[in-house]
């Protein structure tokens, strides 16, 4: 298979493609030119064009998850600030003086 290349740094220079190779293992790939770092979840790399993009996307699921590596959470929870806030917001709205989740459905 051939390695992965950042979408980031990936570009046409004087005619040719210039690009990095990607780095690393799990939980974090690394991008030896332009530093960027890339997660791999569940053993799948990550690499989109637009990290932040997907990672505020894909907040509320990831926040769910709790097996993250820890270097994967401090990709996640920079562009997470959003959905930290909704679900706070929605913690205090439905949840009881304890903290627990009220059934609504019973």
């Amino acid at each position: 298979m051939p390695p992965l290349v950042c979408p980031r740094c990936r570009r046409v220079e004087d005619g040719r493609l210039a690009y990095g190779t990607l780095e690393g293992e799990a939980p974090l790939l690394r991008c030896p030119r332009c530093e960027q770092r890339y997660p791999v979840i569940d053993g799948v790399p990550i690499v989109p064009p637009d990290l932040d993009a997907w990672l505020r996307e894909q907040a509320p699921v990831l926040l769910a998850r709790r097996d993250l590596d820890p270097a994967v959470w401090a990709l996640v929870l920079p562009q997470a600030s959003e959905a930290l806030r909704t679900s706070e917001a929605l913690r205090r709205t439905y949840a009881d003086p304890t903290g627990e989740l009220v059934d609504a459905i019973g």
